[in-house]
């Protein structure tokens, strides 16, 4: 007599869970409005940065965009190291950045064959 398989209580959790839809596609017209109402706004601020810095010497609008690009950007990347970004200085992101690039076997530096000689 052979004893029943049992499964581990993880996976009933996971099976139990929705799934997300796989086989939803974004329309093309709707993804490209979307595209378009998303840089528009960033496009006006840097027209509008680009006079201030020409016309009045003043490259305060262009830093804020930069800074902003900057924190949008060390936030992502963060969490997607899994660092609390509030607590996460630069430079521990990019020794993240270093190990995960260089250092890493499943990372870039992985992909890269030395040249044969």
């Amino acid at each position: 007599m052979t004893a029943p398989s049992q499964t581990p209580y993880g996976l009933l959790v996971l099976a139990a869970l929705p799934q997300p839809p796989v086989d939803m596609v974004m329309p093309e017209t709707a993804q490209a409005l979307f595209t378009l109402f998303i840089f528009a706004p960033l496009g006006f601020m840097l027209v509008v940065a680009v006079r201030m810095i020409v016309k009045d010497r003043d490259p305060l609008m262009l830093i804020c965009i930069a800074g902003g690009a900057v924190a949008m950007l060390f936030e992502a990347f963060a969490r997607s190291f899994f660092a609390d970004p509030a607590t996460l200085s630069a430079a521990e992101l990019i020794a993240m950045f270093h190990y995960y690039f260089v250092a890493n076997p499943q990372g870039i530096g992985f992909d890269v064959q030395p040249p044969k000689s």
